[in-house]
């Protein structure tokens, strides 16, 4: 019954998205904690900004990325609603106009 109205496949699409979004985040803190802390270590004092500006650039990918995925779109899996919670919203809203 799942296969054939498509929940299933909607599961998977939001454990896809999901699963990207994990490995962006350990990625992003692997890179600001570990990469930035071993650049700064080899680089001298005068070089210091060049960790400070990796790690404000991987901030700022980090974020365009999650907004770019998680961006308003058409086929966006969390804001699918079902046939079955569409037909009780219907069903509400006739009830409360003949109240």
């Amino acid at each position: 019954a799942a296969l054939a109205d498509g929940k299933a496949r909607r599961t998977l699409d939001k454990l896809k998205l999901f699963r990207e979004f994990y490995v962006m985040v350990v990625c992003y803190i692997y890179f600001t904690r570990i990469v930035v802390y071993l650049v700064r270590a080899t680089l001298s004092c005068e070089l210091g900004w060049v960790a400070k500006l990796s790690s404000e650039l991987a901030s700022l990918a980090f974020y365009v990325l999650v907004g770019l995925k998680f961006r308003p779109h058409a086929d966006n899996p969390y804001l699918r609603v079902d046939d079955e919670d569409r037909d009780g919203v219907e069903l509400q809203n006739q009830l409360q106009t003949d109240v």
